[in-house]
């Protein structure tokens, strides 16, 4: 298994433009110039950082102990077999603006996603949320398509992302800023694809890109 580069942090804002690709070419690493940003910075709260007042609010904001239950103005959803919302899909058809979605950890087959929500966190409780995909995504996109503004995503894996075009990736940005922490793609024809945004800004740290029998082309 290779990776993307191997055990490293990736601390990246960049601009969502089609140009800017890390990915592998002849089993080799290729990486595009991308500025260090002060993701980890933000991360402890040091003063300076970019980060909007309502993301602020909602990485202060403590989690509550049922299913779904109000935090100020927004809501925490909890996912996971043995929760009211079984799968991802399912809280993104419910959560709002604000929301925080927690998902049990495990693989979850085939549950493709479309996030419309802005200032949104979504992340995986007591480990990694694997969303695993062993067919052709139907949506013909992703296993996740993100349209919001300010999204949080962390401790969740994207695995198996193929589309009848080839282009099947684990995340379809297609919204505004986007921070990935802890994250890990593989065996996807592309791990992150997103459009040509010149006003939005993807943020990843602590995240690993690999391949072991498929492309995995990393951002494009």
């Amino acid at each position: 298994m290779s990776f993307i580069p191997a055990c490293i942090i990736i601390l990246a804002s960049v601009p969502a433009l089609a140009d800017a690709v890390t990915g592998h070419a002849d089993g080799a690493p290729i990486a595009a110039p991308i500025a260090i940003s002060e993701v980890e910075r933000a991360a402890l709260g040091a003063a300076g950082t970019k980060q909007g007042p309502r993301m602020k609010a909602a990485l202060n904001s403590p989690s509550s102990n049922t299913d779904a239950s109000p935090a100020s103005r927004a809501k925490v959803w909890r996912v996971g077999a043995k929760r009211q919302l079984r799968y991802p899909s399912d809280a993104a058809k419910v959560a709002k603006d604000g929301d925080t979605v927690e998902i049990d950890a495990g693989i979850y087959l085939n549950d493709y996603a479309t996030w419309n929500q802005s200032d949104i966190r979504i992340r995986g409780l007591g480990g990694m949320a694997h969303l695993k995909s062993n067919g052709l995504i139907p949506n013909g996109k992703a296993i996740w398509i993100l349209n919001g503004d300010n999204i949080l995503i962390e401790h969740v894996e994207f695995s198996g992302a193929a589309v009848r075009h080839t282009n099947g990736a684990g995340i379809r940005h297609q919204g505004g800023d986007l921070t990935l922490r802890h994250t890990f793609f593989h065996d996807n024809e592309f791990s992150i694809l997103s459009g040509r945004l010149p006003d939005a800004n993807i943020e990843i740290a602590s995240s690993r890109f690999s391949d072991t029998s498929t492309v995995s082309f990393g951002l494009w």
